[in-house]
C-alpha cells in the first residue's frame, strides 16, 4: 500500500525506532534520501572508578525524518531499517512542525550535541527538597544526570551523601 500526502516541505516526521537502533533508522533514512535528525546530550556514565560522556538521544527511540520532495512516499520511511512505525496512532498525527525541531537546532552546539537548561540550579547552591522520602531536608544541588533527575548531596548521620532525585522533587531554597 503506498501513502502519498501532500504537505509542506518544512513538515517533519516522527518515527518510532526499535530499542537502540535510532543511528540505524538515520542511515537508513539518509540512504533513502530523507534528512534525517537525531537529538543527543552529554551524559556521564560512571563505571567503578571510570568516569566518560557519552552521547544519548534526547528523545530515547525516536527519530525526526522529512523528505527532499513536497510529495513523497512516506510508506518507505516505515519499512526502513531501524524503524518500527509512526510515532503517532496515525500517519496525520505523526507530523512535527519545523519550528520544533529548529528550537531543538538552535540549542546544539558545533558537536550536534542539545544543551538543555534543565533548570536554574547550578552546582553547590542550596536547594529544599519538597516531596518524596526526603521531603523537608535542605540539601547541595551537584549536577543534572538526564532531563528528569538531578544529584543533590544531602548531609544524614553526619555525612554527605549524593542522592538522585527527581527534578519535581527539589527547588531553590529560600
Amino acid at each position: 500500500m503506498t501513502i502519498k500526502v501532500e504537505r509542506k516541505a518544512s513538515d517533519w516526521i516522527c518515527l518510532f525506532t526499535q530499542p537502540v537502533r535510532e543511528h540505524l533508522a538515520r542511515s537508513s533514512l539518509l540512504d533513502a534520501g530523507f534528512e534525517a535528525f537525531i537529538p543527543v546530550y552529554k551524559k556521564t556514565i560512571v563505571h567503578g572508578r571510570k568516569q566518560s560522556d557519552v552521547l544519548r538521544p534526547l528523545f530515547p527511540r525516536y527519530v525526526f525524518a522529512r523528505s527532499i520532495a513536497i510529495s513523497c512516499n512516506l510508506a518507505s520511511a516505515y519499512r526502513l531499517i531501524g524503524v518500527s512505525s509512526f510515532a503517532g496512532p496515525s500517519l496525520a498525527q505523526s507530523f512535527v512542525s519545523d519550528d520544533v525541531i529548529e528550537v531543538l537546532r538552535r540549542r546544539q552546539d558545533a558537536a550536534g550535541v542539545v544543551h538543555m537548561d534543565f533548570g536554574h540550579l547550578k552546582s553547590g547552591q542550596r536547594v529544599q527538597v519538597t516531596s518524596g522520602p526526603f521531603a523537608g531536608f535542605e540539601a547541595a544541588f551537584s549536577e543534572t544526570s538526564d532531563q528528569r533527575r538531578s544529584w543533590i548531596f544531602i548531609s544524614l548521620l553526619g555525612k554527605a551523601n549524593r542522592v538522585l532525585v527527581s527534578n519535581q522533587q527539589i527547588e531553590a531554597a529560600a
